[in-house]
């Protein structure tokens, strides 16, 4: 078939690829000059099936009033708000009672459980270098954290088989020996040895010439204007020119931007805009800095080693899709950093950079046909889009090839 396949970000470019594998003729639309230059630009760099859990937790009513009156803080929401963001706050909030949490923990660990299968597969595949480590993650934890609370999360990776250690201080330092010179030194620690990091920019450019070098297509500089459909039926979209770009299915990976394509066809998904912020700084003194993934539990920061850089993202703001960088919350990245791994990193080299993460209320991603024949959706994976992305568009092939798949996509299906 025929295909086209919009957005070449990380989850278009695995997309197009995925279905190339199964023998479809596929085109990847994108509107910038280049692959990977909106969310998965410049991310925190983590895969990390072992951390996926979503935002709408049970204990996060407690949390949602001091991340909101303080400074650093990991969840900010800054107004003005439109009617839309306002609902899809309320749906995430409904999303905060234990079943709603359970069901969709666990559909989230099984996509990326399976992402990372996909990623090894594409790895055997592809020859592609996009700095990657297979260190693991550690979750940092700077003051004490009750073992029923860790334990919350650590039979969610017992029902996946995910292994994990639960570290002391000494153990945190001997995984990670640059936290010796943090300023406050960690207490605990929760490691999970097989997540992976990289970098999702080159990962994702290095991926979309592999694909034209096995057939593909791809056209930068081509913004969507709209969906052509016949009869009930998307039949290919329209590009600003004016050009009718056929094609026998369309797949939208088009992150954020995805209701508005829709929205005309009388088609809603509540995928909102959550801005992320990272900090990326050339490494001084490698032996001071993260030798691979730490996660700050007090700021919800990620703390990444690629290469001579150390990459710190972080930070959920609900901004009305508004772009921009935001001090107070650079300053939280700084923070973490400096805290943590001292003297390690050339401050005034620090680049900063900011994405839209689509993300809807359940935090599960829409992976499914829509209501419209011929038309796909594969977006919403909010902060793990990097970490769901192979496993999305093995799924996304599957759904449009026909085929079987090894997980169910009932999850993440669209509701008609």
């Amino acid at each position: 078939m025929r295909i086209l396949v919009i957005g070449a970000g990380v989850i278009g470019t695995t997309s197009a690829w995925a279905l190339q594998e199964q023998g479809h003729d596929v085109c990847l639309i994108e509107r910038q000059s280049t692959a990977a230059e909106g969310t998965s630009h410049a991310n925190a760099g983590m895969i990390t099936p072992g951390y996926t859990a979503p935002w709408p937790a049970p204990k996060i009513w407690r949390k949602l009033p001091r991340w909101l009156l303080q400074t650093h803080t990991p969840f900010a929401i800054s107004p003005p708000l439109s009617r839309r963001d306002l609902r899809w706050m309320l749906a995430s909030l409904r999303q905060c009672r234990a079943k709603c949490y359970t069901a969709n923990i666990q559909a989230m660990m099984a996509l990326s459980v399976y992402s990372q299968a996909m990623m090894a597969r594409l790895r055997d595949t592809v020859p592609l270098h996009y700095a990657q480590r297979f260190g693991g993650t550690l979750q940092l934890f700077r003051h004490p954290v009750s073992l029923t609370d860790l334990r919350l999360h650590t039979d969610y990776l017992d029902q996946r088989e995910i292994p994990y250690e639960v570290l002391d201080r000494a153990g945190c330092l001997a995984r990670e020996p640059g936290l010796e010179r943090a300023e406050t030194p960690p207490v605990s620690g929760l490691y999970m040895p097989q997540d992976e990091t990289g970098d999702c920019c080159l990962f994702t450019r290095q991926l979309a010439a592999a694909f034209v070098a096995r057939g593909g297509e791809i056209r930068y500089d081509t913004p969507v204007s709209g969906l052509l459909v016949e009869n009930g039926h998307v039949r290919g979209a329209m590009d600003q020119k004016g050009e009718a770009l056929r094609a026998e299915r369309v797949v939208l990976c088009t992150g954020h931007e995805t209701p508005a394509l829709l929205a005309p066809l009388g088609l809603d998904l509540p995928i909102a805009a959550l801005k992320g912020y990272s900090m990326t700084v050339p490494l001084r003194i490698p032996a001071y800095g993260p030798q691979s993934t730490v996660l700050d539990d007090t700021y919800k920061v990620a703390l990444t080693r690629l290469e001579n850089t150390i990459r710190v993202g972080g930070i959920a703001e609900i901004a009305g899709g508004r772009q921009g960088l935001t001090r107070r919350h650079l300053e939280t990245l700084r923070l973490s950093l400096a805290s943590l791994f001292p003297d390690s990193y050339v401050a005034e080299e620090a680049q900063f950079w900011a994405g839209q993460r689509p993300t809807t209320p359940t935090n599960l991603p829409f992976i499914a046909e829509t209501a419209l024949a011929g038309l796909y959706v594969n977006a919403g994976h909010g902060t793990f889009g990097w970490t769901m992305a192979a496993g999305a568009a093995a799924l996304l092939a599957d759904l449009v090839s026909g085929t079987p798949s090894p997980i169910s996509a009932a999850p993440y299906r669209v509701r008609k």
